[in-house]
């Protein structure tokens, strides 16, 4: 949860490349390898026009793109083990590739036989993971062609089928599975005073989740798109232009058997079963969704200590019935002096609903995008020893959300508020990087037509502190 908004209103990319997520299991290790990332951006919110489709915020990765040193390392550790390989194909080419593994799941079985014979142990967890890097470049004057591709696969099961003594309900096991894989060809040029990148890519994400064998949801994304920016340095402005182009494919497989018993009528209380008034939902579905989006945006530097960012963002998908959106952003930022800047933004983001909500048999064909307003303010203090501070405060007003209007309906008629501070203190120097930010939230939104009480959401957590680093 990020400045109010969940893990769904956020996106992962590495320079306008999608990626399905950032870490292993919500934070474990990037699923990118250390050595092909030059820094990690964190956009909390009142990020710039460039950006589309998403209201909560973004993360970032700027892409260390092979030197053909040939040079690398191997790490085995006690949990995993990990490799990386900077190698040169010809003069003007070079590649990288690295790769991550866990392995506790090769011994998981041996765990389970082990508690099987131990009465004292009846839950078994574990989290598998891996990821894989490849970057491949070619070199030609003002010009950067590469490939890219991204993947990783994250297992979680908790078991609980070993003591014979369990409620029959839960002795099996909860399971997820999800991972993806993106490809990307770039084509990046830059003269000086005009620069491009042109991105063509292909993402597949998938999403496997299974609770005691009773609700079980399978979603298999596919996006394919096209991405374009332009930048042009004249006077005191710096222009940026451009658009993006994609095409979302996502099978879904919904799957609630709604088990009940005297004691407990509906003991999971899965509102989908409730929704189509059957004991056993079993629905499989394809969600298919066009979205096109244009930008334009000028920093304007008016003076050594003052500037502006101004920009739009332009978008409609065949969800909204095509009708065109325009999503306004601004910014303004004064340097105090050497060591000190203070800033202030205001923009709104809009985002399409979740997969899930779009599905004929459960929403209102009228469901269009929803969207959120963006305040913050902003002070910045640098420290003589490549230390930085931030502080922002901040508040969000959500619009449009979509909500429960009727036992089998969504609608976008709810509303919400957050509102917070984060605090946060980074360095960067030679190749250290440390990121470190503790942020205050509140959050409030309203769930259902039939009630218009605001309610934290789940994902709600007042006080958090992250720590990134590489």
């Amino acid at each position: 949860l990020i400045q109010g908004s969940d893990a769904r209103e956020g996106i992962a990319t590495m320079n306008y490349l999608p990626l399905g997520y950032l870490f292993h299991l919500r934070g474990l290790h990037s699923v990118i390898s250390p050595e092909a990332s030059e820094q990690l951006d964190i956009y909390l919110g009142g990020f710039d026009a460039t950006y589309n489709n998403v209201m909560g915020s973004v993360l970032d990765v700027t892409p260390k793109y092979p030197n053909g040193d040939n040079s690398g390392f191997l790490h085995l550790g006690v949990f995993d083990s990990s490799f990386g390989y900077d190698f040169k194909i010809s003069e003007k080419m070079n590649g990288y590739i690295g790769a991550r593994r866990s392995y506790v799941d090769l011994f998981y079985d041996q765990l389970v036989a082990k508690g099987k014979q131990n009465s004292e142990l009846s839950f078994v967890q574990f989290p598998n993971y891996a990821d894989a890097t490849l970057f491949l470049t070619y070199n030609e004057e003002n010009h950067l062609f590469t490939f890219e591709s991204i993947a990783a696969q994250d297992d979680l099961i908790a078991n609980n089928s070993i003591k014979d003594n369990t409620d029959p309900l839960i002795n099996s096991e909860v399971a997820l599975d999800q991972g993806f894989i993106t490809y990307g060809l770039r084509w990046i040029y830059d003269d000086g005073e005009y620069s491009a990148n042109t991105l063509l890519y292909q993402k597949n994400e998938h999403t496997n989740t299974d609770i005691f064998n009773k609700f079980h949801t399978y979603k298999d994304n596919q996006t394919s798109g096209l991405f374009h920016i332009s930048t042009q340095n004249y006077d005191q402005h710096k222009l940026s232009y451009g658009g993006h182009i994609f095409e979302s494919l996502s099978p879904i497989d919904y799957y609630v058997a709604n088990v009940s018993s005297d004691d407990d009528p509906n003991p999971l209380n899965f509102t989908l079963s409730e929704q189509l008034d059957n004991e056993i939902v079993d629905l499989k579905y394809t969600n298919t969704k066009q979205y096109t989006a244009s930008f334009i945006e000028d920093i304007y530097q008016y003076s050594d200590a003052l500037k502006f960012r101004m920009g739009l963002n332009t978008f409609n998908s065949d969800v909204n019935t095509h009708k065109i959106k325009v999503d306004p952003r601004f910014s303004t930022s004064y340097t105090l002096n050497d060591y000190n800047n203070i800033g202030l933004s205001i923009g709104k983001y809009s985002q399409l609903p979740a997969e899930n909500q779009q599905i004929e048999h459960f929403r209102n064909p009228t469901v269009y995008d929803e969207y959120s307003i963006h305040y913050s303010l902003h002070y910045q203090h640098h420290f003589r020893n490549n230390y930085t501070l931030e502080i922002e405060p901040f508040y969000r007003s959500f619009h449009d959300l979509v909500i429960r209007d009727s036992e089998a309906t969504y609608i976008n008629k709810g509303s919400g508020e957050a509102k917070g501070f984060d605090l946060s203190l980074f360095k960067k120097e030679d190749a250290l990087f440390l990121y470190t930010t503790y942020s205050y939230v509140e959050t409030a939104r309203q769930t259902s037509t039939s009630n218009t009480t605001m309610y934290k959401t789940l994902s709600d957590i007042p006080h958090t502190l992250q720590v990134v680093t590489s």
